[in-house]
């Protein structure tokens, strides 16, 4: 779930109210963690770089509806977006908090003399065992700079128990008073769902390029990402944006230089091989139905765990179907038969190998038109680390 914030200018703080799709059995307590958020910065634009705050936070939560607290400098920011879970899985274990130089929150950090660098603590709700292996990650949710510049990334370091150590390091010119983190933990090995997750980072980041990131899920709705690292040293105006769609393509634009950025995403839901299980032998999964064919424009595809599901070809890619695989290249449309031709470079590159910033190419006369997809910016196919 997501939504977006524009920022007045006659303001520094608003709230939005999300209405859940479906109410949760219960109402529970924010603060006792039987229901709650997980919040991660999606997208924002800026107009310049100054001393400046902005957070995002749950501040009340019921069981059809959460009311978020948008505090910024409204100099800086016009608009946020933030992509969230609200759970009550009991193998899912959810929580934000915040650490900065207030009476309040000493208790939760340290700072180390040896690095631009500190240590802040949060506790989980229950300790994993030993051979649980569990899966965390910390994204940010909001910052208090009296600096220029912005340079800070989170990450977490150590489990012990229920105390959960994060580390947060700044540039050296970066004076960072606060800090709004939010954490996800859960065990892959012991859960009753399929997962997946990656990071993208990168340096001088301009334009817009969108990569395939499909690993063992098949249109799961519950997709996380945000960053837990971000470097601004330019004063200039800038629309950072990043998503997800039902395929899995992951495109991230910039419409001035990032110098740096780490975004983290995250999926859980149904594994392929059991979308179909309760269904004839010869179905496989297309869309939220099974089916004994895949329909034309799309392809059947295997998943690690032997389940089969419908797929189309990215254009975000530019990518079209052709021979049951997708390829570079483009369709035209003759305005004066009835056929389709299909043209693709002779280093066709088959959905799944990493490629993303090949260019499409087309075949046309003055009688046909053409349409093609291919990603676009100033940088290199995003990978994942």
């Amino acid at each position: 779930m997501s939504f977006n914030v524009n920022a007045n200018s006659s303001s520094s703080s608003q709230t939005f109210i999300y209405n859940f799709q479906q109410n949760f059995a219960n109402s529970p307590a924010l603060a006792l963690g039987n229901s709650l958020t997980y919040l991660a910065l999606q997208d924002f634009s800026i107009n310049s770089l100054a001393s400046n705050k902005f957070a995002v936070y749950p501040s009340t939560l019921s069981n059809s509806q959460i009311t978020f607290q948008f505090d910024y400098s409204s100099p800086v920011w016009s608009r946020v977006k933030v992509n969230f879970w609200a759970s009550t899985h009991n193998q899912i274990q959810l929580g934000y908090f915040k650490v900065g130089k207030t009476i309040s929150h000493l208790d939760n950090i340290q700072t180390l003399g040896s690095c631009n660098c500190a240590l802040a603590y949060a506790n989980i709700n229950a300790p994993f065992a030993q051979s649980d292996n569990p899966v965390i990650r910390v994204f940010i949710n909001g910052f208090d700079v009296s600096s220029n510049l912005l340079q800070i990334s989170v990450s977490p370091t150590n489990l012990q128990g229920t105390r959960l150590t994060v580390r947060i390091t700044v540039g050296a010119k970066t004076a960072l008073r606060s800090v709004w983190l939010s954490w996800l933990a859960f065990s892959p090995t012991t859960a009753s769902f399929g997962s997946y997750g990656g990071q993208v980072s990168q340096s001088k980041y301009s334009g817009s390029v969108s990569s395939d990131i499909t690993n063992s899920l098949y249109q799961s709705p519950y997709v996380l990402y945000g960053l837990n690292l971000i470097a601004l040293t330019t004063s200039q105006p800038l629309a950072f944006t990043s998503s997800i769609d039902a395929d899995y393509i992951l495109t991230i634009g910039a419409s001035s230089t990032v110098d740096d950025f780490s975004l983290v995403y995250i999926a859980v839901g149904v594994l392929p091989g059991k979308v179909c299980a309760n269904c004839p032998n010869g179905l496989v999964a297309n869309g939220n139905r099974c089916s004994s064919t895949c329909p034309a424009g799309s392809y059947s595809f295997t998943y690690k765990d032997g389940g089969v599901a419908c797929r189309t070809c990215s254009r975000k890619l530019g990518l079209i179907l052709s021979g049951g695989k997708c390829v570079q290249g483009s369709v035209s449309f003759s305005t004066t038969t009835t056929s389709t031709v299909i043209t693709a470079p002779s280093n066709t590159n088959v959905l799944g190998s990493g490629s993303s910033s090949s260019s499409s190419s087309s075949s046309s006369s003055s009688s046909s038109g053409s349409s093609s997809g291919s990603s676009s910016g100033s940088q290199r196919p995003l990978t994942s680390d």
